[in-house]
C-alpha cells in the first residue's frame, strides 16, 4: 500500500487498482453501494457497512475487489481537490479516474448491488457504466446484508 500513500493523483490510484485487480481470482466482482452519499447517513457507518458486505461476500464463496482498502487515499486526495475546487461539493475523479479505469479494464467481472445502491451518486454511476460495458449485474443477497447491516448495528449501537 506504500504506492497508493505515495499516489500524488487519481490516475495513480486508478493504475494501482487495475494492477491490483490483476492478480485477484477471477470471476472478480465490485460491490456497489453508498460510501460518502446515502446509505446510513455517515461515512463512518457506510465505510463498515461495505466492509462487512465485502465480507459476507468473501465467506460466501465470491472473489471481491475490496474498495475500502482505497478509502484513506482516496479521501486525502478528494480533500486537497476539494480544497482547490471549493464551488464544487463532489469530486468526480474517484470515477472518472480510479472507478472506470477498473471497470474499464476486464478485470471486474460484474457488480453486486447493495440495496440501497440507489441513493449513492457513485452507485448509480457505476451501475450505469457496468451496463454499458455489459458486466453482470446482480442484487446483493437479502440475507448477506442483513448480517452485516446487523453487524455494523452491533458496533455503532442502533439509533
Amino acid at each position: 500500500m506504500q504506492r497508493a500513500k505515495n499516489a500524488n493523483g487519481f490516475n495513480e490510484l486508478g493504475e494501482l487498482v487495475c494492477e491490483v485487480a490483476a492478480l485477484m481470482p477471477k470471476p472478480l466482482f465490485m460491490i456497489s453501494g453508498p460510501m460518502t452519499t446515502g446509505g446510513m447517513g455517515s461515512y463512518s457507518k457506510n465505510i463498515l457497512l461495505f466492509q462487512h458486505t465485502i465480507d459476507e461476500a468473501l465467506l460466501s464463496g465470491v472473489s471481491v475487489f475490496n474498495q475500502t482498502m482505497l478509502e484513506e487515499h482516496l479521501q486525502r486526495l478528494v480533500r486537497v481537490w476539494l480544497a482547490e475546487n471549493t464551488h464544487l461539493d463532489y469530486c468526480d475523479h474517484v470515477l472518472t479516474d480510479v472507478y472506470k479505469a477498473l471497470l474499464d479494464s476486464g478485470h471486474i467481472n460484474g457488480l453486486y448491488l447493495l440495496p440501497d445502491w440507489h441513493t449513492s451518486r457513485g452507485a448509480k454511476w457505476e451501475r450505469e457504466v457496468g451496463e454499458k460495458l455489459n458486466l453482470n449485474l446482480h442484487e446483493y443477497p437479502q440475507e448477506w446484508y442483513d448480517r452485516a447491516v446487523k453487524r455494523t448495528e452491533d458496533f455503532f449501537g442502533k439509533e
